[in-house]
């Protein structure tokens, strides 16, 4: 079951922006993706057109599913200290 649709709350579990949160803002359901706001974010160099100025733009990547959680235990725990420190 796939608990992740657009306008759910994830927090990143692997990778470089590990434990960044974010709202899903698209899903590639089938390549087994997710773009997440303000996380994962790459350089595009866009060439000048006619059309548009060209320059290099901050967009936002795609993320693999397996890399987001959206259950509220992991969000709430990554709040808290770690369960060393409450013992």
């Amino acid at each position: 079951m796939n608990r992740l649709v657009v306008g759910t709350e994830v927090i990143v579990i692997r990778g470089n922006d590990k434990g960044k949160r974010g709202k899903v803002a698209k899903l590639l359901a089938d390549k087994g993706r997710v773009v997440v706001e303000g996380v994962n974010t790459v350089k595009r160099h866009l060439k000048a057109t006619p059309q548009r100025g060209g320059g290099i733009l901050q967009v936002e990547a795609p993320l693999p599913v397996l890399a987001c959680h959206a259950g509220r235990s992991l969000i709430r725990q990554a709040d808290s200290r770690s369960r060393e420190d409450r013992w």
